[in-house]
């Protein structure tokens, strides 16, 4: 089976998982999005986005669209904790927003933010630090 794990980041955290699956897969092959590679090549995708403004990236997802008809499974990365209630709600939407036949699964992680989005929030009326 060839398996493609294709990801876009910024932080580096959705890299990380990006890594981690694909060192799991023997002969899995490893790309950054955007990427000239053909999914349709691909018997089993694995696309990997991070949160911006409350969805998942432009870059995944024009990969996406013409990756979703292959058996795909997303993952991705957040500033907030998936688990709590506000993470659950985010992650319900983004698996409600791309639905395909062929979709076989999301998980999201936390990660860290990057430090101008930090900054910039510090500076809006009544912020609260973040960490």
């Amino acid at each position: 089976m060839k398996v493609l794990v294709a990801y876009a980041t910024v932080t580096g955290n959705t890299e990380i998982i990006a890594r981690a699956i694909a060192s799991a897969i023997p002969g899995a092959d490893l790309k950054k999005l955007p990427t000239d590679v053909n999914s349709q090549n691909y018997d089993f995708i694995f696309a990997g986005f991070w949160c911006d403004k409350g969805t998942p990236d432009e870059v995944w997802q024009a990969f996406q669209k013409e990756a979703k008809t292959k058996p795909i499974a997303y993952f991705g990365t957040m500033g907030g904790d998936p688990n709590s209630e506000r993470g659950q709600a985010w992650v319900n939407k983004v698996a409600g927003l791309f639905p395909c036949e062929n979709f076989k699964g999301l998980r999201v992680w936390q990660g860290k933010i990057d430090p101008k989005i930090l900054a910039a929030m510090a500076k809006m009326p009544g912020a609260k630090p973040m960490t």
